[in-house]
């Protein structure tokens, strides 16, 4: 892999059923899990494993993490660091926690929650971005989406609008199509 790469994954579908919970609480339902696991195998087979997943503390966010962790399957795990500034953080936000990133992370993976998933996603991508990845971004990051970023900035500090070219967007239904 040349330069960094960021991966900004939206946490996969949450169930409804329970109308007691607070929204930080709320599990994944069945298409979720199964959106998770799925992310996981994608992950796996183009070798895009993360050094470094943050990932909001949420319990849906967290579930589609460890849902794709487990899918992915190495024998280590990368570093994971779950905090809750990146439940329901707003574009500006998760910018601040990833430039605060140690250079020596290549891959990092953020897990968390639209609106600000897909507004920071979209502020990000600069010139060279894939023109049909950003259409269907722009259109709709559905729950699970996963875009992929090469980072031309040098340091994970200088990250700001503009500085990665989106090199690619893949939602669940994406990877059922190509298995049916």
């Amino acid at each position: 892999m040349e330069g960094k790469q960021l991966l900004l994954l939206r946490h996969a579908k949450s169930s409804w059923r329970d109308n007691s919970l607070a929204d930080h609480d709320r599990p994944l339902n069945r298409r979720g899990r199964s959106a998770a696991i799925r992310m996981g195998h994608y992950l796996s087979d183009r070798d895009l494993r993360p050094d470094l997943v943050l990932c909001s503390t949420a319990l849906r966010a967290r579930t589609t993490w460890e849902l794709a962790a487990r899918a992915i399957g190495k024998k280590t795990a990368p570093e994971s660091q779950y905090s809750r500034n990146l439940y329901h953080a707003a574009p500006s936000e998760l910018l601040f926690i990833i430039q605060a990133v140690s250079d020596d992370v290549q891959r990092l993976l953020v897990v968390g929650h639209n609106p600000g998933m897909e507004l920071l996603a979209r502020r990000l991508a600069g010139s060279g971005s894939d023109d049909d990845s950003l259409t269907r971004l722009e259109a709709k990051y559905p729950t699970a989406g996963l875009a992929l970023f090469r980072v031309t900035a040098q340091s994970w500090e200088s990250l700001e609008a503009g500085t990665t070219c989106l090199e690619g967007f893949t939602i669940p239904d994406d990877l059922a199509q190509a298995a049916g």
